[in-house]
């Protein structure tokens, strides 16, 4: 009969629910799903957006959480963001499990939900070229690390400079020594990896 008085119970059900379970992804998912799709215009809707992320991110159950997310009807941006970065660590999961196509899967996923999370935009486009370049896709692998640099954000850092010595190895699987030339030099001038093997190689190269 009166809807604000439902809003208001719904949303102090989800809070009690949520603060007495003890199930990893547990009853109180559903029941902000719920609310969610009954109120989405609710002046809640960004207290329960951001429980519904600290539990998906929490307890690492990323399947279950992109089903709930499946099940919301108008999902907002903290939850797009949540998807988004879900999406990436399962394409990392996949990656270190040596699944590099079901990776490049969950890669180009968490890239089609837009920029919502820029680091994590920028970090997919790294992986999803390593991983083409585990399965000789020189061209795209390129590409992809490319656009890594173009968004990271922090350009001293180690993974920055891996980049540009694996697109030295992009190149040089591609028989273009000039260009792979210039990003082991500019690996190698960077100082910023210090790891010695690697440097190693890249003065290889170089040679």
């Amino acid at each position: 009969y009166d809807k604000a008085v439902k809003e208001q119970a719904l949303y102090n059900y989800a809070l009690c629910i949520h603060e007495t379970s003890y199930s990893p992804f547990a009853e109180s998912v559903t029941v902000f799903e719920r609310f969610l799709n009954e109120f989405p215009d609710s002046r809640y809707r960004e207290r329960v957006n951001d429980y519904l992320v600290e539990v998906y991110m929490n307890t690492r159950s990323y399947d279950a959480a992109l089903k709930s997310i499946a099940k919301i009807s108008k999902p907002g941006p903290r939850i797009m963001e949540a998807k988004q970065r879900i999406l990436f660590r399962l394409g990392t999961q996949s990656f270190a499990n040596a699944d590099f196509a079901q990776a490049l899967q969950y890669f180009n996923r968490s890239l089609e939900i837009g920029q919502f999370n820029t680091a994590t935009q920028a970090d997919a486009y790294y992986w999803r070229g390593e991983a083409n370049y585990r399965l000789e896709n020189y061209p795209n692998a390129g590409k992809d690390l490319r656009r890594y640099l173009d968004l990271a954000t922090n350009k001293r850092s180690a993974e920055y400079a891996l980049a540009m010595y694996n697109l030295g190895y992009t190149d040089f699987k591609q028989k273009n020594y000039g260009s792979a030339l210039n990003w082991f030099s500019r690996f190698v001038e960077s100082g910023s990896n210090g790891n010695r093997q690697v440097l190693a190689d890249a003065y290889n190269r170089i040679g």
